[in-house]
């Protein structure tokens, strides 16, 4: 049985006679991974090369446990203008995309805008396990993680 990936928004998807593709592995928790929503944070796209050579590794267990349960989604790089373009934090339009995920505008941050809808889509079907969004800092050193804090936590 062929189930169709569902258009989850106009914006996005605005033709509706276009067929969506064949949704894959529609009972598995979504782990989705992004990268490059700055420019010139480079060591993220060496720690995205890093969990896709981790991800495909075939004599890995933990590698071949992540790919037998979940289904894992990766956008290398949110801004790919920026990138082109050798900004450091910004897009072509002179905006840290980092500060429009809550509100974006799918004509000014079309990257957000689709992630977000993804994200939003996910989670309605509780199928978004976890996201990381890649990035770099000019300051620290090492590994750390910045979190979002949850004021209700309900499993």
């Amino acid at each position: 049985m062929n189930i169709r990936e569902d258009k989850i928004d106009n914006l996005l998807f605005p033709d509706p006679s276009e067929l969506r593709a064949i949704k894959f592995r529609p009972n598995k928790p979504v782990i989705l991974v992004t990268a490059r929503v700055h420019p010139g944070e480079t060591p993220s796209s060496y720690c995205m090369r890093g969990i896709l050579n981790f991800l495909v590794d075939k004599k890995d267990a933990r590698a071949m446990f992540l790919r037998k349960y979940f289904v894992i989604m990766v956008i290398p790089m949110l801004n790919p203008d920026g990138v082109y373009n050798g900004h450091y934090r910004m897009d072509t339009l002179n905006q840290n995309l980092n500060r429009y995920y809550d509100k974006p505008d799918p004509e000014k941050q079309p990257s957000c805008f689709a992630v977000r809808i993804l994200a939003e889509y996910l989670n309605m079907e509780k199928r978004l396990f976890f996201y990381c969004d890649l990035h770099a800092h000019a300051g620290k050193k090492g590994c750390f993680f910045y979190g979002n804090a949850l004021d209700d936590y309900i499993m």
